[in-house]
């Protein structure tokens, strides 16, 4: 809030605010106010001593003054209703069948966190973690429940802890009810179809999800001009995701930098000491993932980050892939980014106001450090070694998260800004935003009530009966293999561990995080999977003997394939779609006589 000496302020009779109006080029009609209100010499804002509330000066022509939130009063009952709806958005657009994409890499490694008996001897569950707060704070509901039980609270608390921090944000940017609402399922909408680089916040479990919540929280606060609170909020954020809350403390440093003219602007000594809560917060973060490189060969960290790059995540971190083709626009996907971006710009232009022009800041920045991202990629396009290592830190994630969350509350606060003065326009654009909304989380609802067949096993079964037959086949593996077995599976079996229970070889999704790991992890896909004609499209396509020695080389005692054809080995089971096979000899009888497969 702006400090104005008690010298500065003066009761403000009729006279006195005709006269204020007539020294604002082009004021408006002015809207009343209760008795005791008081304004600056200047016209700033001000509190009203009488009632404690924030007031404003007349508004320009055209414009009209919006309420601020700490002046915007809500029933008991109305602001949690309001969270309550923006949490069901979230759910019905997050509401895949379990698991999702990212949920079993994600959860086998919080599983293992707590109980590092669990798949014993499985490569990626013994590889560096990325994400230790997430493991330590949420991991041991695993060793409670079920993984599907666990993944389905996480859904739960995740877009629970986004609605509310979503809601706090869009009601400092559009402060009228139910709004909040409508930019959420924007948002989501946005989001998902018009993303660069296939970042994404509302989905399955994983430390982004809570860390997204920190930074729409951290936005919530900057935008009310409280900075220091800001930065704690950001820094928590960076704790449980280093790059999702590091990426938004960049944002917000820059967005201070460019907000000079901003009156609420604080000096830079006066955020010192949150800016170093913020450091401390953030280390948290910051050490584990400095020390998934830390004392490996720089050979190896130099293969491990071109392995990330160009091979495992170009979707995610390399804009030739998925911006640019051939030196042109993919259209896919950077015409629609672009088209969202103009449609921000269009709206924020004309939003004058200072939390929408706070918010507008952030976004800036988040579409800097994407432009910083792009021009890396164009100038070591010859050279991509060298870029590699820069490439690796997800440039373009924030934006594709920021522009779709300014964009959205862009729409909302076009609708607040013409209640007042243009009602027919105001009420034209909220029927366009609630349609729009309708449609989106309409359509996911359709989409989630008709598939049947989760996210993470669409690579592995393709119809319902290959579903269950896959199932059927890790329920097997589960009852009659030792827990320390170690299996060769598919290379797209992304679920093998969720519903076998039983470690692996190594499988296309479970890419180690730490450099010493990742060439050791390619080393195991390619000598498996890659053939002199490409990819393999199953291991029945692989000599006998080879698979024996890689078997041998890897310790994995079984295999997992396709049903046909059928391999000279031993098969365990056998069903339409899939086959296990035992590669060795079943071990000796125990002292109980019985005979471990």
């Amino acid at each position: 809030m702006l400090r104005i000496p008690i010298f500065a302020l003066r009761p403000v009779s009729k006279k006195i605010l005709r006269e204020k109006t007539r020294s604002l080029a082009g004021a408006g009609p002015l809207r009343k106010r209760r008795s005791g209100t008081f304004f600056s010499r200047d016209g700033k804002l001000c509190r009203c001593p009488a009632s404690g509330a924030t007031c404003q000066p007349p508004s320009p022509a055209g414009v009209s003054t919006k309420v601020p939130m700490s002046s915007l009063r809500f029933s008991h009952w109305q602001l949690p209703l309001e969270q309550l709806l923006v949490w069901i958005v979230f759910l019905a657009h997050a509401g895949w069948l379990v698991p999702d994409v990212n949920e079993p890499n994600y959860l086998a490694k919080a599983k293992y966190y707590w109980d590092p008996q669990w798949c014993g001897g499985d490569f990626f569950l013994q590889s560096g973690d990325a994400h230790a707060v997430f493991f330590w704070f949420f991991g041991w509901l695993t060793q409670v429940w079920s993984l599907p039980a666990v993944a389905l609270l996480g859904r739960i608390v995740t877009c629970g802890c986004l609605a509310v921090a979503w809601q706090r944000l869009a009601m400092q940017v559009a402060p009228r009810r139910w709004l909040a609402v409508i930019s959420a399922a924007l948002f989501v909408c946005f989001n998902s179809r018009l993303h660069m680089a296939g970042e994404w916040a509302v989905g399955g479990v994983e430390s982004k999800g809570f860390a997204y919540a920190l930074v729409f929280a951290g936005l919530a606060a900057l935008v009310r001009a409280r900075w220091n609170l800001a930065w704690i909020l950001l820094g928590a954020a960076t704790a449980i995701h280093v790059l999702v809350g590091g990426w938004a403390l960049i944002a917000a440093g820059f967005a201070w930098c460019w907000l000079r003219d901003d009156p609420q602007r604080p000096r830079l000594i006066d955020m010192l000491k949150a800016m170093a809560l913020a450091g401390l917060l953030a280390l948290v973060g910051i050490w584990p993932a400095v020390q998934l490189s830390t004392g490996v060969d720089p050979q190896i960290v130099a293969e491990a980050r071109w392995i990330q790059v160009f091979h495992r995540l170009p979707h995610h971190l390399n804009p030739q892939h998925f911006l640019l083709e051939k030196g042109w626009l993919n259209v896919p996907f950077g015409l629609r980014f672009l088209a969202l971006s103009a449609l921000w710009l269009l709206l924020v232009c004309r939003l004058p106001d200072p939390p929408n022009r706070r918010l507008a800041a952030v976004v800036l920045g988040g579409l800097a450090i994407a432009g910083v991202g792009l021009a890396i990629s164009l100038l070591g396009q010859h050279d991509p070694h060298t870029t590699a290592p820069w490439l690796r830190f997800y440039w373009f994630r924030l934006a594709d998260v920021i522009l779709p969350a300014g964009a959205a509350l862009a729409v909302t606060g076009w609708i607040t800004t013409w209640h007042d003065s243009r009602r027919r326009l105001s009420g034209l654009m909220w029927t366009a935003g609630l349609l729009l909304a309708a449609w989106h989380v309409g359509d996911r609802v359709t989409r989630h009530s008709t598939a049947s067949i989760p996210l993470a096993d669409r690579r592995t079964a393709q119809t319902d009966r290959q579903l269950a037959d896959w199932r059927a086949v890790c329920d097997h593996i589960r009852r009659v293999t030792p827990p320390d077995a170690i299996f060769i599976v598919p290379r797209r079996a992304h679920t093998f561990k969720w519903y076998a229970h039983r470690g692996e070889v190594g499988t296309w999704k479970e890419m180690p995080q730490d450099a010493a790991s990742i060439p050791p992890w390619w080393s195991r896909l390619e000598d498996l999977h890659l053939s002199r004609y490409g990819w393999r499209k199953s291991l029945t396509d692989a000599p006998p003997q080879r698979l024996l020695e890689l078997a041998s080389n890897y310790g994995a005692d079984y295999l997992v394939t396709d049903a046909t054809p059928l391999l000279p080995f031993t098969p365990i089971i056998r069903n339409d779609s899939f086959a296990v096979y035992r590669l060795f000899p079943p071990s000796p009888p125990d002292a109980d006589g019985r005979t471990t497969f």
